[in-house]
């Protein structure tokens, strides 16, 4: 037993020496150490790339700032610019000024050398208007023809000016905070040189029209260099582009209704503004009078509304303008007891608010009625018609001689008469070989036309038949027809004359070109638009065109082709007897067509006379010394005749413009019992302002220009070129 015990006993375990120990130590120690640099490193590489990662969203950050500084830059530009549009007329002096300023801008010498020209000094006029709409907030820098460009910076807007983000540049950046960076902005602004065939040496501001009151186009560079900071990173982003500024006179048919002196015309030495504009007004399109406005109820206006506020004094059988109010005033009905307030409504705040008694609708608020604008002179002659006419310079406002009209129309050589051309209807145009090439327009000679119309004949061309009375000793009747081909770019006119024993014969010529679209009459139009129903056919879509006229029942209207515009003038009065129509009527969107007629009367009225009860008239009507009425308005149109439900008085629908001296008599009203106006005699109208003008540019030729100027801008919001800047 005891042996087998001492089998099981276990043998002594070998004892490890010293320096295995010490050896696995070290295993395990050199693990630890390379797991420790491997975990480093980790975090080493780990680091590095956040570093990295930073850096590149503060680059790319810096990037976004810079970008978005130049886009706020160019969104900041604009308005600058733009303003120039309203600025030009209510800063520095107003039209006087500017007109005299845009001049010496222009330069010196035919043409001026561009080292002579200023083209900075307009930019004067370039800045903000405030919160209420108040004028303006000029950046002014008082350039001169040395100065090589101007330079904005791009700042914070301020509380008056909320639209103003720029001020002249101070000399060095200032960053604007954004979101975890800044930026900052700088505008320059340079004069842009070209060359044309009128400009051979080059030029920085163009000039055309009458040099008296002409259209300059300014050509300038606008470069932004905006800088965008994010931590240590900055980016450079740079946008430029081409523009151009347009500032030119407006035309009178730019107007929905132009009044020169709010009032008829003076009676027994007196001038007495009467009339008012009352709730039966609706004014689709801008509306100004020299004078001071007078409004009863709740006129409608649509466009902008403006007074000049001068007074009118009696010289000469005219009313003449005076001097200007210093407060604007506006006369209001008031229920028959008027008042003179310096607001847009009656009686104003804070005795009743908001105005209960005389209470106008404005479209573009009460707050933007100008009651102290610029004062627009009429004209004073027709030279310019005269002139486009005749085949000369249209922008020559001198006076016109019979001489120089006997020259121009070829009824004489190099020694022409002082005395008038014979009565009858002339095309100036110049030969070469057997072709006669039209020059200019129509001219008409005679002190009381007969008659003049416009149909449209079997291949849709624009026809003007012109009747004279006894235009010679030998002849009772002329009539001219003038066939204007335009899709075969020549012009046939036929002249058929009535001779005193009762022969007849008849004359025809062509020509090459056709018609600028000035037609003028050296005397009165006793008749304009009205002809006989055996003509060719008018408006094909007018059937209500028959049978209307009363007084001349075998007349019907007349009809302007799609395609045709053109300006009536005379010296004399001009009565419209007959529709007058377009044949294309322009929609209220889309294409427009280019129809559209102007009818102007330099020294006499226009009259709607011996016209059918229901008329229509597509025209910009101007008279420059008198004014637009009916004739016989008290009389016409009462004793139960209707029209559109009314126990009488005719009604008119005019689309287009009226723009006269005076306020003329269309009807007499009264009132029912229950506070309606009735029409008793004359005419109610519908006036409908013809937006084209404005809208479209489509504007009838040689019409009368408004002293008034406005601007455009071409090339100003077009995309720019972009560049990074390293």
């Amino acid at each position: 037993m005891l042996a087998y015990a001492q089998r099981l006993r276990r043998p002594p375990r070998p004892r490890r020496s010293g320096q295995e120990s010490g050896l696995a130590l070290i295993t395990v120690l050199s693990v630890i150490f390379v797991l420790s640099l491997l975990a480093v490193l980790v975090m080493y590489l780990t680091g590095k790339e956040i570093i990295l990662a930073r850096g590149q969203q503060q680059a790319s950050d810096a990037f976004y700032l810079a970008d978005g500084g130049a886009t706020v830059a160019r969104e900041a530009l604009y308005p600058l610019i733009e303003n120039i549009n309203t600025n030009a007329a209510t800063i520095a002096g107003g039209q006087t000024a500017l007109s005299s300023a845009l001049s010496t801008m222009y330069g010196t010498g035919s043409p001026p050398q561009p080292s002579s020209q200023n083209p900075l000094k307009l930019l004067d006029y370039a800045g903000f208007s405030s919160n209420s709409g108040a004028c303006c907030s000029t950046v002014t820098f008082g350039a001169t023809a040395g100065t090589a460009n101007e330079s904005y910076l791009v700042i914070n807007a301020s509380t008056n000016y909320p639209t103003m983000y720029v001020e002249a540049y101070p000399g060095s950046d200032q960053f604007l905070s954004l979101g975890d960076g800044s930026y900052t902005a700088e505008i320059t602004i340079s004069p842009r040189l070209v060359t044309s065939a009128n400009y051979p040496s080059g030029t920085y501001i163009e000039q055309a029209g009458p040099s008296s009151f002409a259209t300059y186009t300014f050509h300038y560079t606008y470069t932004i260099v905006s800088r965008g900071v994010s931590g240590n990173d900055t980016r450079r982003v740079q946008v430029s582009n081409n523009f151009d500024v347009v500032v030119s006179p407006g035309s009178f048919a730019d107007y929905a209704y132009f009044l020169d002196y709010f009032g008829q015309a003076p009676t027994n030495g007196q001038c007495t503004a009467n009339g008012y504009f009352t709730s039966l007004d609706t004014f689709n399109g801008p509306v100004f009078t020299n004078g001071r406005m007078q409004l009863a109820g709740d006129p409608t206006f649509n466009g902008s509304v403006s007074q000049a506020d001068y007074s009118f004094s009696y010289s000469n059988g005219q009313c003449v303008a005076g001097t200007q109010a210093s407060s604007g005033l506006v006369q209001f009905y008031n229920n028959g007891n008027p008042q003179q307030v310096n607001y847009w409504c009656s009686p104003p705040p804070p005795n009743n608010n908001p105005c209960s008694v005389d209470n106008p609708t404005y479209a573009q608020g009460g707050q933007n009625f100008n009651r102290l604008a610029s004062f627009i002179p009429m004209p004073a002659n027709a030279y310019s018609q005269v002139e486009a006419a005749i085949g000369g310079n249209p922008n020559n406002t001198a006076a016109v001689t019979n001489q120089q009209i006997n020259q121009a129309l070829g009824l004489c050589s190099s020694s022409c008469s002082s005395n008038a051309p014979a009565n009858g209807v002339y095309l100036a145009s110049s030969t070469s070989g057997s072709t006669k090439t039209l020059t200019g327009g129509i001219y008409v000679q005679d002190s009381n036309l007969t008659g003049m119309a416009f149909s449209l004949d079997s291949n849709n061309n624009q026809v003007i038949t012109i009747t004279q009375s006894n235009p010679s000793s030998s002849v009772t009747t002329q009539v001219t027809t003038i066939t204007i081909e335009q899709g075969s770019n020549q012009t046939v006119v036929s002249t058929q004359q009535t001779s005193t024993s009762g022969s007849q014969s008849t004359n025809s010529a062509t020509y090459a070109g056709t018609p600028n679209g000035m037609v003028y009459v050296s005397g009165a139009v006793a008749a304009l638009g009205g002809r006989t129903e055996s003509s060719t056919s008018s408006c094909p879509s007018d059937s209500s065109d028959l049978g209307q006229n009363s007084s001349n029942s075998n007349l019907v209207g007349s009809c302007i082709q799609s395609n045709t515009e053109m300006t009536v003038a005379a010296g004399g009065n001009i009565n419209i007897d007959e529709n007058l129509r377009y044949q294309t009527q322009p929609p209220s969107s889309g294409t427009q067509p280019n129809n559209i007629l102007g009818v102007y009367s330099a020294g006499g009225n226009v009259m709607i006379t011996n016209a059918p009860q229901v008329l229509t008239t597509d025209a910009f009507l101007m008279s420059s010394t008198g004014s637009i009425g009916v004739t016989n308005y008290n009389s016409v149109f009462q004793n139960g005749s209707t029209c559109s439900g009314q126990s009488a008085g005719g009604c008119w629908t005019l689309l287009g413009g009226k723009i006269g001296y005076y306020a003329g008599d269309i009807g007499t009203f009264s009132t029912n019992r229950q506070g309606q106006v009735v029409i008793q005699s004359g005419y109610s109208t519908t006036m409908t302002f013809d937006q084209r003008t404005i809208n479209n540019g489509i504007v009838p030729p040689y019409f009368p220009v408004a002293q008034l100027y406005g601007a455009t801008f071409p090339g100003l919001t077009t995309p720019p070129s972009w560049q990074e800047l390293f």
